[in-house]
């Protein structure tokens, strides 16, 4: 959605995304152990660059037509032209803190598709350029280089369908930890449990594991 003109927007985003630079990987993923561009790190990529060329962002929930709950962001000029976009808010477990995670990744992923911040990739040292696979996704764990007439030690395959199901059972009853899981997988490009790296199967149950047992103690020492 947009309003009826947006010239002035548009010349102003374009100024504005000439300086903005990446979102620094402020916080490390304790699942998929890789570093990742928290919601205050996007900001602070593009908060200035946006202000100093009379723009603003605005971001709100509210119900679309099916009665989904989506969040919307709204780029707004100091001209009254305004660009908008909507992002569903996908919440597996009613609660507040469920909600609260839901609706900060859909606020990190939306700002930095209006704004047009992407993740700083800087920091791997050269080594994603150095990978096997060359444009490896990112935040996937980097293989290091091998000699050319060598093949990758670490297989390339994905999770079995025993795997799959196993991960399903872990997961069976614990929709809060399945959404924490769903999410960092998504946020690596991975959108389906039969597509996971094989070698990525084992922190995901020993992850699942942890959080159960916390899980447990916690329900333990309140009795």
């Amino acid at each position: 959605m947009q309003s009826e003109n947006i010239n002035e927007l548009g010349a102003a985003l374009a100024k504005a995304q000439a300086v903005i630079t990446g979102a620094k990987q402020d916080k490390k993923n304790p699942f998929l152990k890789n570093n990742y561009a928290t919601l205050s790190s996007v900001w602070d990529a593009c908060r200035a660059p946006l202000t100093d060329n009379g723009l603003c962002v605005v971001q709100t929930t509210e119900y679309n037509e099916q009665g989904q709950l989506v969040l919307a962001t709204t780029l707004i000029h100091s001209s009254g032209q305004w660009l908008k976009g909507f992002t569903p808010i996908l919440v597996q477990k009613q609660d507040a803190q469920s909600m609260g995670s839901a609706i900060t990744y859909a606020r990190r992923y939306s700002l930095s598709a209006i704004a047009g911040v992407a993740p700083d990739d800087g920091e791997d040292d050269g080594s994603q350029a150095t990978s096997p696979r060359g444009n490896a996704k990112e935040g996937q764990p980097i293989q290091k280089r091998q000699p050319a007439q060598e093949k990758p030690k670490v297989s390339a395959g994905v999770i079995s369908e025993k795997q799959v199901n196993l991960l399903y059972a872990r997961l069976n009853g614990n929709d809060d930890i399945k959404q924490q899981i769903e999410g960092r997988l998504e946020s690596q490009g991975i959108e389906n449990y039969k597509d996971i790296p094989r070698e990525m199967f084992d922190r995901i149950i020993k992850f699942i594991d942890g959080e159960i047992a916390k899980k447990t103690e916690a329900a333990s020492c309140t009795h």
